[in-house]
């Protein structure tokens, strides 16, 4: 049975909110304005100033000999690189711990052992023990040859540069070396009982990530022309309206403490919205004090920032940074531009909402790019530190600019209970549903025990609360105990906007002799009266209430099939129905707009349904109607990939994918870019359609590395934010940054504002405030601009798991 608890602690100063179906109100108009162009690497000033060196010892190393083809040298004192016999050296390092851009890669072995031709260097899979390699379980080869030598003698250092593969600092990399001669080469292994072990030599560009700074207004009023002796500095509000004459005015004492401004951003919290935002002014003869409308200051006749359309329940940004010249006082007017007025919160009205100044002392470096010097960064931070093991998996947005998070839990003990911040949770292990608000305190959070494995979670228009995900045993969600059977099965669950189960589907798929296939579930939405859409995949026969459905019917070019399916608000079915699946583990988002229509993303065969051009996996993305039927796809054919997120906004699509090959949008050619070594790494896509299908713009972001996107997101204010990772070092627009988790924001024209490089992987939801939310597990200490978090551990050492929710400026 699950278990509800409420928590009315102190109110968290930062917050973060996840996505739901809801639109926003706007779409900017127009082009977009040329923005000016960061240089897109690091020169070579800024290397050298910036540059440290990091060397590591390879933390496993063994042999493997073609003439004892399944034995295992896990102790060897030497290894040898020989080809009569054949023998290779193995040599794995860990890069995990290694912070910023790798510039240089050296390869270094001591030799015991010389040769007339020293051995060459190629790139393995890092994934192999030295309990187990043998000469017939050895790892694959990555690469080609990077690097070779000649003659090499004992008692001397061989030096590789592997400069050219080594780029990403998140991962394990391994080599091997291999003779062409039988006068073979013996190199000092760990186990030798000299210091001259295998060493990987790094040279590493520091990267420091953003510096902000808020600011709070040292006064703040409005005056009004119809009230003109009326002072208003006590107002819980501040309005700017041309019709009555009205404006706000504002005042800032900067101190920078002799570091380089470069940026600042004024931000309000319109409580009132508008179809034409007022324009900031630079005030000229203001020191600060109370005035009436006839005692006003003056102010510059050219504004400082202008806006156009503004939403309620919103943060309205301007840059003001033409106007901070150093430290001082510096006077502010929202001076209105129409009779649509808009009202902000004061310095005197809720504190989460009060006008900020946000100034920023963000360098361009590998780990920040952005004009504004301010999207992007860190608004606020949620660390939900407990005992127990806590992850999430996944958040949407609340309509009151709190969010919903969705996680899993295991219990430590009852001297460690799990927690997402109201209270422990039951059992030994399960999956709790918990309603943060504006202010990061929990409303409510509900677990309920049992071996879940939650996948998916959305917010109805309605307030309701939906779950998906896959359950063994026969748990019990509050209606009773769900049906057991030998494998997995998939649930879905609709709960009351507090918490509360109203009802629970369950379903499970079948092979031809009965046995468990493979049903699970990879997206989820709703559509505007709270009825769940579901998406996945699944093998065999499955019947969600309309009838079976049967993967092999479906035209896929393997065992499994895509599914969708659409319940009623009350859990009853309403129409399901399949898509051939191109690889096997297929993915396939589903994402519903305020008036129902459906719009998927994901891979396709060529020549089926989803992909009607193209070859092998193909990505697509794709419009249904409330009832699931096709309105029109659009597949690159020349790309093999995948779209891995569609969003509607403002009546267009934003999309995103991976692909290798090529492929043609709005007539232009996008083609992967070459790697440096074997294999095929991916390049990743960020595009736009209109809401008919037709193609507006594309980004197309690509390394030797290998980059990925993985998630996507609009905000309501119109940033398109995409999260991707990458295995080196890439620019998204603004320049090079190092590789890794990156988020990027683009205007809805498809120019860049803003990227930067975050230690914490998670899918980006749009709060309803206009910022954004990472729900991510926290599991290491991870520093994020300038703040270190860390896991709760038990008596200092045993660490866990937590919750954490980082806010991001748009």
């Amino acid at each position: 049975m699950g278990t509800r608890r409420g928590w009315l602690g102190a109110a968290v100063a930062l917050v973060v909110v996840g996505c739901g179906p809801r639109e926003p109100a706007e779409l900017e108009g127009g082009p977009d304005p040329v923005a000016p162009s960061e240089a897109p690497d690091l020169g070579q000033a800024e290397l050298a100033a910036t540059t440290t060196t990091r060397t590591l010892t390879a933390y496993a190393d063994t042999m493997a000999d073609a003439t004892q083809p399944d034995t295992g040298f896990p102790s060897a004192q030497t290894l040898y690189a020989d080809a009569s016999p054949r023998r290779q050296p193995y040599l794995r390092f860990s890069l995990s711990g290694v912070d910023g851009v790798i510039t240089s890669a050296k390869l270094r072995v001591y030799v015991v052992d010389g040769s007339k031709d020293g051995p060459a260097v190629y790139g393995v899979r890092p994934d192999w023990s030295v309990s187990s390699l043998t000469w017939n379980k050895a790892p694959a080869v990555l690469t080609r040859k990077l690097a070779d030598v000649g003659a090499v003698s004992a008692g001397t250092w061989v030096e590789y540069d592997v400069s050219s593969w080594v780029k990403a600092n998140f991962y394990d990399y391994a080599f091997t070396l291999v003779s062409t001669t039988s006068d073979g080469t013996g190199i000092e292994a760990n186990d030798a009982p000299g210091s001259n072990n295998p060493r990987l030599v790094l040279t590493v560009q520091d990267c420091p990530g953003p510096e902000t700074v808020v600011v709070s207004p040292s006064f703040d009023t409005w005056v009004s022309q119809a009230e003109p002796t009326r002072r208003n500095a006590d107002s819980q509000a501040l309005t700017s309206d041309g019709d009555p004459e009205s404006e706000a005015y504002l005042s800032f004492d900067v101190a920078t403490g002799g570091r380089t401004l470069t940026g600042a951003r004024l931000r309000f919290f319109a409580t009132g919205g508008t179809g034409n935002a007022p324009a900031v002014h630079a005030t000229t003869n203001w020191s600060g004090g109370d005035f009436d409308w006839t005692g006003r200051p003056a102010v510059d006749a050219t504004p400082l920032a202008d806006k156009g359309s503004a939403s309620s329940d919103t943060w309205v940004e301007y840059d003001v940074r033409a106007a901070i010249t150093g430290d001082g006082r510096y006077g502010f007017a929202l001076r209105p531009q129409s009779t649509d007025g808009m009202t902000v919160t004061s310095s005197e009205g809720a504190a989460l909402h009060r006008p900020q100044l946000v100034l920023s002392y963000t360098a361009s470096t590998c780990a920040y790019r952005g004009l504004s010097r301010v999207g992007g960064t860190v608004a606020g931070a949620r660390h939900v530190s407990a005992g127990g093991e806590e992850r999430v998996a996944s958040t949407a947005a609340a309509a009151d600019g709190g969010w919903v998070a969705l996680g899993s839990y295991v219990s430590n003990g009852s001297a460690n209970p799990p927690s997402f911040g109201g209270g422990p949770l039951p059992g030994i292990q399960g999956f709790a549903v918990t309603r943060y608000r504006e202010d990061g305190s929990v409303a409510w959070s509900v677990g309920h025990a049992g071996q879940f494995l939650p996948a998916e979670l959305a917010v109805a228009p309605t307030g309701q609360v939906l779950v998906a995900g896959r359950y063994y045993g026969a748990p019990d969600l509050g209606t009773g105990p769900l049906p057991q059977a030998a494998g997995a099965r998939l649930f879905v669950a609709r709960l009351t906007p507090d918490g509360m189960t109203e009802w629970v589907r369950t379903f499970a798929s079948t092979d031809g002799s009965g046995q468990p296939g493979m049903l699970e579930t990879t997206g989820l939405t709703t559509d505007p009266g709270g009825a769940p859409i579901v998406a996945g995949r699944f093998s065999g026969e499955v019947d969600f209430g309309g009838g079976p459905l049967r993967s092999d019917g479906s035209g896929s070019q393997g065992a499994l099939a895509l599914y969708l399916v659409k319940f009623a608000a009350d859990g009853s079915h309403a129409w399901s129905r399949t898509f051939a699946a191109s690889d096997a583990l297929p993915q396939l988002e589903v994402a519903a707009d305020s008036a129902g229509s459906l719009y998927l993303s994901g891979s396709a065969p060529g020549g089926t349904e989803l992909a009607p051009s193209g070859s092998g996996p193909t990505p697509f993305v794709a419009r249904l109607t409330a009832e699931g039927e096709r309105v029109w796809t659009r597949a690159w054919a020349g790309a093999n990939g995948a779209t891995v997120a569609v969003v509607p906004y403002g009546g267009d699509v934003f999309f995103s994918g991976t692909f290798t090959g090529a492929f043609t949008f709005a007539g232009t050619t996008y083609t992967q870019v070459p790697t440096d070594y074997s294999g095929s790494p991916d390049d990743l896509f960020l595009g736009r359609l209109t809401g008919e299908g037709t193609d507006v713009w594309l980004r197309h972001v690509g390394s030797p590395h290998g980059d990925s996107a993985h998630g996507l997101t609009v905000t309501r204010t119109g940033t398109v934010v995409l999260w991707a990772q990458t295995s080196g070092p890439v620019s998204f627009g603004g320049g090079t940054l190092r590789g890794g988790p990156l988020y990027a924001g683009y205007s809805t024209g498809g120019t860049h504002r803003w990227s930067r490089h975050l230690p914490l992987p998670a899918l980006p939801t749009a709060l309803t405030t206009g910022e954004l939310l990472l729900g991510a597990t926290l599991q290491d200490t991870t520093r994020v601009d300038g703040v270190s978090y860390s896991p709760f551990a038990w008596h200092g050492t045993s660490v866990t798991s937590d919750a954490f929710f980082l806010r991001l400026r748009p």
